[in-house]
Parts: C-alpha cells; sequence; structure tokens
C-alpha cells in the first residue's frame, strides 16, 4: 500500500486509508504466494524513494507493481480510478485491462484510467521510477460509506482477479 502506520492516509468513516489497504494487501499477498506467483511485500516503514531503490533493485522490466489507495472526497464521491505512465500507450493499456476486471468484480462506477501527471503532484514516482510496470490503484472512496463497504467485502479479491488477468492478458496487448 501507499501509506503506512506513520502516514495513515485519508482517514474517514472511524478507519484510515493504511489499515484498510493493508488488510486487503495481505489477503492479495497470501493468495498470489499460494498461485505460486512470486511477490515481494516491502517493508512499510521504508519511505518512497526506499521503496522505489527495492523494487529496482529485485525487479524486472517484466514485472508489475500495484500501489494501492483509497480516494477521498465528498461524501458522495464513488468510484475506481487506475493511474498509468503519462505518455505510454502500453501502459495506458494495461490500466485499462486492471480497471476494468475491478469494475466488473466490485461494481464500482468508473472513473478511468488517469495519466500520473493529473496527479495532485504532477507525477508519481512510484510509476515514473520503477522499472516494472507500474500502477496507482484507487480502489473506492473512503470516505464514501458505501464504496467502504464494498472495499473491506470485495476489494482483494477483485484485486487478486486484477492481477491475474493481467498475467494472462498481458501478452497480448500492444
Amino acid at each position: 500500500s501507499g501509506h503506512s502506520s506513520n502516514d495513515p492516509g485519508a482517514v474517514a468513516n472511524g478507519t484510515t486509508e493504511h489499515k484498510e489497504v493493508e488488510q486487503i494487501m495481505l489477503a492479495v499477498y497470501a493468495f498470489l504466494l499460494q498461485k505460486g506467483i512470486h511477490v515481494i511485500k516491502l517493508a512499510e516503514q521504508l519511505s518512497l524513494k526506499e521503496q522505489i531503490s527495492a523494487i529496482n533493485k529485485a525487479g524486472t522490466k517484466n514485472d508489475l507493481v500495484i500501489n494501492l489507495h483509497m480516494n477521498s472526497a465528498t461524501p458522495s464521491a464513488s468510484g475506481i480510478m487506475v493511474f498509468y505512465y503519462n505518455g505510454s500507450l502500453d501502459s495506458k493499456s494495461r490500466a485499462q485491462l486492471l480497471l476494468d476486471t475491478l469494475l466488473i468484480e466490485t461494481k464500482l462506477p468508473s472513473l478511468g484510467v488517469v495519466p500520473d501527471t493529473s496527479s495532485r503532484f504532477g507525477r508519481l514516482g512510484i510509476i515514473r521510477d520503477t522499472t516494472p510496470w507500474a500502477f496507482l490503484i484507487e480502489l473506492g472512496f473512503i470516505t464514501n460509506g458505501s464504496d467502504l463497504a464494498t472495499a473491506r467485502r470485495l476489494g482483494s479479491k477483485a484485486v487478486e482477479k486484477a492481477i491475474l488477468s493481467y498475467l494472462k492478458n498481458v501478452e497480448h496487448i500492444r
């Protein structure tokens, strides 16, 4: 996840973004290991720069990095978005593949695939500075009780299926 116990991310509905996405990612991690898929779980206390360094040391251009978050806005805001590397049609196609599966599994609204340059930071280091393909997923809004309930109920299965679909279909993207 993109947050840690030192940086809880968004806080809403009696919980934190870190707590919610950590639960999802732990389930996804266990599922992928059970499927025999090689997974690296980074220590949460690493800074973004340290995370990127560890990813680049262990990963190749054929690997996949998922950075999971939950969005924050008004209580009525709802939906899933996936950030991709702006300027890369291949990255955009891969992000769409992830998004399509997440939407099918959660039934949440689509906020689309979004270039990393449109983030509030103007670029996302986890996407821009890693050697493997990297995507930042906003799995609904923590500020929306219904999105939060959906993420809790279906988030891990949705992310698992999105990763499996990505790994199965990525060679057909071009």
